[in-house]
């Protein structure tokens, strides 16, 4: 009777998996109410444009799409040929220009797009290169125009409206490939703009680009078809690239059915998480890029930072500045052995991607994490020295006795250095010195379900029953029987409780707090709870900010917060590189 209680309870330790995004087709033709990426919105296709015939030749196309692909392709095509010099016509005003992109050229760009994408259909078009364009569009497997998508669960769907058809290029990873490793195993899903033009009579140029590294595309027509005119400069018109920000992002949300059930799975059983295990880019490493590693808490996944990660993808100069990365663990396990996970993925990350270890990126990494995820967020600014190691054992590893591996792997999840090419982190309901959730029947139970992983408790408990007269006391009971659960590490009774005030933060390292407060009144912040974690366990001294918001436990997840965490970005500053390299070597 008491169990599903309790297990609502457990789950109050942490924010599972937020609520799914889904990704629905819709039929955007003719619809701008169903799709954000255009400034105009008449009430149908064409109410505001006088261009009958133009819009019966889209009306035409759009009749055989998907039914006759390549003749609808052929339809579209010769449609954005005739708005394209329209478009470069001097003597379009610019209100009908910009009717003309949204109405028409870019219409006609995704139709193309839909029925003649560049994986399958070669013959209609040329595939264009230049700077801020995808290098090799084929890479992917199918492109999708993010205007025939409808979107639900994201807060917010982030787009620039402007020329240019914004698509969602997908593919599968390809387990043969060792970099495939470092994205999601749902799949690529990143942002890509089309564009056509047509440099001559015959022919047509399809451009895919990276709307992150492109943010103007340039209409050029040498030949001044438009209006016959012979002005060299009145041909050339610079516009605004269309984005869709959101879009790719949902779409490989809305396949993560199994990530989401997987915090909670993992907590109850690690090894389900294990093949999981990593850190995960969310687009392709750029050297100079800072990485902004987003670490979840107890019973979670890198689902609870959806909100965050889209609008720092969404922002523009976040955006320019900064690559996302999550790291994904089995939140049961002791938080020394996960930290030491991190510290091991996030170095071995490092190395895959710059070997010589000379890139800005690698230099200069920042890090949020949520509550537990703060913990192992701390392991990544802080030199334990031997301090951590005492609290479990009295003498110093050298002298254990056992299997010289276990011994070092135990060594090596007590102590520690600190990461030089961290600088700053940022501390979301963070329990630094624990939970009375996790002291009461609540977390009681939850320990009770816990399954540790094989490899950890097979190395603790060899070790510790050889050495049962090296444990200190209190540390005993747990060794002996397998390391302590993330669970039993958050109770402020626990041993373990005291090593965040006995190790502390690197001198040099900007820390940053954000805590939830469920209320909106600060008189005395000391009093002050997220419904989990209280005041005085997530405050640290010495913060560079402490921001308190009205949010429970979830408060990574509040506006509030995030726009906090947006000011702390932007204020960042790394250090220069030659000093980050070489305190890295």
């Amino acid at each position: 009777m008491l169990s599903p209680w309790f297990v609502l309870c457990v789950a109050t330790l942490t924010v599972g998996c937020t609520a799914p995004v889904r990704v629905t087709t819709v039929d955007s033709f003719g619809r701008p109410d169903l799709t954000p990426h255009y400034d105009h919105r008449p009430r149908d296709l064409g109410d505001a444009l006088d261009r009958p015939d133009l819009i019966q030749s889209l009306r035409d196309a759009y009749r055989v799409d998907g039914v006759l692909s390549h003749l609808a392709a052929e339809r579209y095509l010769g449609v954005a040929r005739r708005a394209h010099a329209l478009i470069l016509d001097p003597a379009t005003p610019s209100d009908e220009r910009d009717l003309l992109i949204a109405e028409v050229y870019n219409r006609a760009v995704a139709g193309v797009v839909r029925n003649a994408p560049p994986t399958r259909s070669r013959d209609l078009y040329h595939l264009g290169t230049g700077p801020g364009a995808w290098p090799d569009p084929t890479a992917f497997d199918s492109f999708t125009p993010a205007a025939d998508v409808r979107i639900t669960g994201l807060r917010n769907h982030h787009v620039t409206p402007g020329l240019g058809t914004p698509l969602i290029a997908s593919r599968a990873v390809d387990p043969d490939d060792p970099a495939d490793d470092l994205y999601p195993p749902e799949g690529v899903f990143w942002p890509a703009t089309a564009v056509l033009s047509f440099p001559e009579d015959d022919a047509a140029t399809l451009t895919l680009y990276d709307p992150r590294l492109a943010g103007t595309v340039t209409l050029t027509d040498p030949q001044h078809r438009g209006s016959g005119t012979s002005a060299p400069a009145s041909a050339d018109y610079t516009f605004a690239l269309a984005a869709d920000y959101s879009a790719p992002y949902a779409d490989l949300l809305s396949r993560t059915g199994e990530l989401a059930s997987l915090g909670f799975a993992a907590m109850l059983d690690p090894t389900k998480a294990e093949d999981r295990l990593g850190v995960y880019l969310l687009e392709p490493y750029n050297p100079d890029k800072t990485p902004l590693l987003m670490v979840h808490g107890l019973m979670s996944t890198p689902l609870t930072w959806i909100e965050l990660t889209n609008e720092i993808q969404s922002d523009p100069e976040l955006r320019d500045r900064y690559q996302v990365w999550h790291f994904l663990y089995p939140t049961a396990t002791c938080p020394y052995y996960s930290a030491y996970q991190l510290r091991e993925k996030l170095d071995e990350v490092r190395t895959t991607l710059d070997p010589e270890l000379d890139d800005f990126a690698t230099q200069d990494i920042v890090v949020v994490g949520h509550s537990m995820g703060g913990i192992l967020t701390r392991t990544l600014v802080s030199d334990t020295g031997t301090k951590a190691w005492d609290i479990a054992f009295t003498v110093p590893p050298d002298q254990l006795v056992g299997e010289p591996s276990s011994i070092e792997f135990l060594r090596n999840v007590y102590i520690f250095d600190s990461k030089p090419y961290v600088n700053r982190v940022v501390f979301v309901a963070t329990p630094h010195r624990g939970s009375d959730l996790a002291a009461n029947l609540v977390g009681a139970f939850g320990n009770s379900l816990v399954r540790l992983p094989a490899y950890c408790t097979e190395k603790t408990v060899a070790i510790a029953r050889a050495n049962r007269d090296k444990i200190q006391p209190d540390y005993g009971p747990w060794l002996l029987n397998g390391p302590p659960s993330s669970i039993q590490i958050l109770s402020p009774n626990a041993p373990a409780s005291q090593a965040p005030d006995l190790v502390p933060i690197r001198d040099g390292v900007a820390y940053h707090s954000i805590i939830g407060t469920r209320t909106d009144s600060f008189d005395n912040p000391a009093d002050t709870s997220d419904g989990v974690v209280e005041y005085w366990s997530s405050h640290l001294d010495g913060a560079q900010s402490e921001a308190l918001v009205p949010a429970g436990h979830n408060a990574h997840d509040h506006p509030q917060a995030i726009a906090e965490i947006k000011r702390i970005l932007r204020e960042h500053q790394p250090a220069p590189i030659s000093d980050a390299v070489s305190l890295s070597r």
